[in-house]
C-alpha cells in the first residue's frame, strides 16, 4: 500500500508534454502594372516550429485593350465595305526569381473577328492559381500547380521545394512577368496590358511541444496525496495494533 501511494504521486507530479498546435502563419501581398518585384516577403523562420506545407494562392485578372485595323474591299459598284478579319493576340505569365517559378508559363490567348471598319476591343481576363509545397517537394523538387485563366491554360507544374521557404536562405524575390507574344496580322495592342491581383502565401507549421503541467495533472496530484495519506493511516493503525 505505501508503495502504491509513493507511486500515485510520483505520477501525479511528473508532467506530460502538451500536445502540439498546428498554427498557420499567413503573408499577403498584392501587385499590379506589367511587371512586379516582391523585396517584402519574409522566408519562414525555422524556430518557430517545424513547417510542415506552404500553401501559395494567386488571384487576379489582365486587362487592356486591342486595335483592330480597318479592312476595306470593293463592293463591286465602285464602294468599299468593311470586312472582318480573324484576330489572335497571345500573352504568356509567369512568376520566377524565388522559391518558386512555373515551369511552363500561363498562356492566355483573345481571338475573335474584327468589324473591318478598325475597333478598340477590350480583353480581360481573370485568374486564379493554387499550389502546395509539402515534404514530397523536397524530393520532386515540383509542386503540382490548381486553378484556371479565361481564356488560356494555367500552369501544371511549379518548380520549387518546401526547403525553399524557410530562412537563412535567401530573402525570395518574386518577379511577376506579362510578356506579349506576336499577335495576328491587322493587330496591335492599343496599351501595354495591365495586371493586378495578390499573393497570399500561407505557412503551414508546428510549434514544438513545451513540457507544461496538463489541466489533469492537479487531480492527479491530489488523488496521489489522498493514497499517500490512507497508506499513513494504514501504518499508523498496524503500528497500534
Amino acid at each position: 500500500m505505501r508503495r502504491l501511494g509513493l507511486l500515485l504521486v510520483v505520477a501525479s507530479c511528473l508532467s506530460a508534454p502538451a500536445m502540439a498546435d498546428n498554427l498557420i502563419q499567413v503573408q499577403g501581398f498584392t501587385f499590379s502594372g506589367q511587371s512586379t518585384t516582391f523585396v517584402d516577403i519574409k522566408p519562414f523562420d525555422p524556430s518557430l516550429g517545424t513547417l510542415d506545407s506552404v500553401n501559395v494562392t494567386i488571384i487576379g485578372g489582365i486587362t487592356g485593350e486591342i486595335s483592330t485595323q480597318p479592312n476595306f474591299v470593293p463592293d463591286g459598284s465602285g464602294g468599299l465595305i468593311p470586312v472582318g478579319l480573324p484576330y489572335s493576340v497571345t500573352f504568356t505569365q509567369n512568376f520566377m526569381g524565388g522559391p518558386f517559378m512555373f515551369f511552363d508559363p500561363a498562356q492566355i490567348t483573345f481571338s475573335g473577328t474584327s468589324t473591318g471598319t478598325g475597333e478598340i476591343i477590350p480583353i480581360t481576363a481573370p485568374f486564379t492559381y493554387g499550389f502546395s509545397f509539402d515534404p514530397l517537394s523536397n524530393l520532386t523538387g515540383f509542386a503540382t500547380g490548381s486553378g484556371s485563366i479565361s481564356g488560356g491554360t494555367s500552369p501544371g507544374l511549379i518548380e520549387g521545394t518546401l526547403n525553399g521557404w524557410e530562412s537563412p536562405l535567401p530573402i525570395p524575390l518574386f518577379e511577376n512577368t506579362l510578356v506579349l507574344e506576336q499577335p495576328s496580322f491587322g493587330v496591335s495592342p492599343s496599351f501595354p496590358p495591365n495586371e493586378q491581383g495578390g499573393l497570399l502565401i500561407q505557412y503551414n507549421y508546428e510549434t514544438p511541444p513545451v513540457s507544461v503541467p496538463e489541466p489533469g495533472t492537479l487531480p492527479l496530484l491530489a488523488s496521489g496525496l489522498i493514497g499517500l495519506f490512507f497508506t499513513r493511516m494504514t501504518a499508523t493503525r498496524q503500528l497500534a495494533d
